[in-house]
């Protein structure tokens, strides 16, 4: 639902000041560095909502956007019930009805000039609208519900109880995939042999411990969330009693390891919150990816990589100028940093780009050999290419299109839904079917629980199979609510990415379901004949039939031989479903083709990872073993 209320003059010049108190720099899932309690939280938003509102109001846009969402409503409903989906559609009407009233509420004060009351009865009709909206999306069986799990509510927890009533509220909202924060300004949030202990975890406390237990309970796949270059966080010093320069305990002791700029400071000077390893420098990035494959030795379902690029520049605030970046830059290209000429600049940008993706590759392919099943994320920004390499050298579609990352997460943190769609949209078109793209909803900057369903909503269409909620820290009880009653309402029995041949088949039984709904009585297709439904059906059967024969186990070439089934079932279908909007019924058309361009996606992606597991297998004649 894209027709939203403009900001008003006032809320634009808030929004700029809150901009500026917070650089693009922080916004990596990493920011969310207290714990609120969801109460305060909610009633927070709500305060600043109606301050940011302007006294003039605009009810043409109010207008529009009740109307949009009205019918966005009865379009999902006429899909629900040409479908039959699983959906609670008594209560859906209800909540329609409320909705309706607080529309009709608002046009009456609009038209009486009743400014007040008319914001008031525009809030509840755009939440009810939305609540509703979300009652009638289906809640699917495969799909990433994802959440970050952040150091300050870590903290919070204060022992294993306070972890398992976190726990307790995240599996009320089915969150399936949780993205543990693991390391913060160089300190590990459990005892490591190589990381120091977060100096404010409670005596005898494992939070990570407590957390991997909470998480085995309930079926969730619990993944290590990792700060990869960046290893010391100014704003932690205070709480630590530490300086204000103090660069962490990491670079405290190995101060040769230090990114740095042309001042020699080890503070970036566009981003001076954190300190970084350098990524050209050898035993630091060794001791990175030592860390990582510490933990990923415990039992868990996957690695988050955050941080995974250099901090923020521009022209005349770049960084990697420390002795070992600038002696390889200049022994690998011949050019010299004493002379950052544009043909320098760009090249810099470029060597340092592909350190980067070095290191990615290496400690991508290290894990996937020890682990196989091992899934491997990235926390990325979804600006466009040629601006991340300038100002960040985060260089991710390579990434996923040679199998080293199996989900994007793009921080798609803007408070607007046309710039998440636009992102979103970007990254997913950038990276195909190649992986997995779970969007960021920013629960904080989100006031209510409208723009998490309208975040859920937009990403589904694009064809994202999950979504990751930024951050524990901010999900406050609207937004549980919303969740709990949409389209989170039943556990999904598993992520796409974990087992995808395994989720193709469950995702292609759900399409089948539909399409045998179809195929008699008043849903019959406009003047499809028995024949035609007879050889849909067989072709169903066809499919069903070979996805049985292959696990997450077979060889490439037997999953590749499904696909040319599938593709083949889709064009019958589209033939056969041809007139159906002569009856208005073309809302399930788009229905059902976007639910096998899903299973398409996640089997192209199964033949991608099974292709990498055959490539990194030794082959006879290397494999040694008795």
């Amino acid at each position: 639902m894209r027709s939203l209320v403009k900001k008003s003059g006032v809320a634009r010049a808030l929004a700029f000041v809150f901009a500026c108190l917070l650089p693009v720099t922080n916004l990596s899932p990493a920011f969310a560095e207290d714990p609120m309690l969801p109460e305060n939280n909610f009633e927070y938003n709500q305060a600043s909502q109606v301050l940011a509102e302007d006294r003039t109001v605009d009810y043409s846009a109010m207008r529009a956007d009740l109307a949009e969402r009205a019918q966005a409503l009865s379009d999902s409903i006429q899909t629900a019930q040409q479908l039959n989906l699983d959906v609670p559609m008594a209560e859906v009407k209800k909540t329609q009805q409320s909705a309706i009233a607080h529309q009709k509420a608002f046009n009456d004060a609009a038209a009486a000039n009743q400014s007040d009351k008319a914001r008031s009865e525009y809030r509840l009709a755009r939440s009810t609208f939305a609540l509703a909206y979300g009652m009638s999306m289906p809640s699917r069986a495969v799909e990433g519900r994802c959440i970050w799990l952040d150091r300050g509510t870590i903290v919070g927890t204060k022992d294993a109880k306070g972890m398992a009533d976190l726990f307790n509220t995240l599996e009320q909202c089915h969150f399936n995939v949780v993205y543990f924060e693991y390391n913060n300004g160089g300190y590990a949030m459990c005892d490591s042999d190589l990381l120091t202990k977060y100096p404010t975890l409670a005596a005898g406390y494992d939070p990570l411990a407590s957390a991997l237990q909470e998480a085995r309970k309930r079926g969730m796949e619990f993944h290590i969330w990792l700060r990869v270059f960046a290893v010391g966080n100014r704003g932690l010093n205070p709480m630590l009693g530490k300086p204000s320069d103090y660069p962490g305990p990491v670079l405290e002791k190995n101060k040769d390891w230090a990114l740095r700029a042309a001042n020699g400071s080890v503070f970036p000077p566009q981003a001076d919150k954190e300190t970084w390893i350098s990524p050209a420098n050898e035993p630091g990035c060794e001791f990175i990816k030592s860390f990582i494959l510490e933990v990923a030795r415990k039992d868990i379902d996957g690695i988050q990589l955050d941080y995974i690029r250099f901090p923020f520049q521009k022209v005349g605030t770049e960084v990697g100028y420390d002795k070992a970046s600038r002696a390889s830059f200049e022994k690998e290209t011949g050019l010299s940093l004493g002379n950052l000429d544009d043909k320098t600049r760009r090249a810099w940008q470029a060597w340092k780009t592909s350190k980067v993706s070095k290191f990615v590759q290496n400690i991508s392919l290290t894990l996937k050999r020890t682990k196989p099943n091992l899934v491997v994320s990235a926390a990325v920004y979804a600006f466009r290419r040629e601006l991340r390499l300038s100002i960040i050298q985060q260089d991710w579609e390579p990434w996923t299109q040679s199998g080293w990352i199996d989900t994007l997460n793009p921080m798609t943190y803007d408070e607007s839904l046309d710039v998440f769609i636009a992102d979103s949209k970007f990254v997913k078109r950038s990276t195909g079917s190649s992986c997995f793209v779970y969007p960021s909803i920013p629960y904080f900057r989100i006031d209510d629980g409208v723009g998490v369903i309208d975040r859920i909503d937009e990403a589904r269409k694009l064809g994202a199979l999950g979504t990751t909620g930024f951050a524990t820290a901010q999900l406050d009880v609207e937004k549980i609510k919303y969740l709990k009653l949409g389209p989170n309402r039943k556990p999904a029995i598993m992520s796409p990415h974990s087992l995808p041949v395994r989720g193709t088949q469950l995702m292609f039984d759900e399409f089948a379901a539909c399409i045998y709904k179809c195929s008699g009585g008043t849903c019959k297709p406009v003047l499809a004949t028995q024949a035609e439904d007879s050889q849909i059906l067989v072709q169903i059967e066809e499919v069903r039939q070979a996805l049985m024969q292959v696990n997450d186990n077979s060889k490439v070439s037997d999953l590749e031989a499904v696909m040319p089934k599938i593709e083949e079932l889709q064009k019958s279908i589209n033939k056969w479903l041809s007139l159906e909007s002569m009856v208005n019924r073309s809302l399930r058309v788009v229905y059902l083709n976007n639910s096998l361009n899903d299973v398409k996606a996640v089997l192209t992606y199964a033949i991608q990872r099974a292709k990498l597991k055959e490539q990194l297998s030794p082959t006879p004649s290397q494999d040694t073993s008795n």
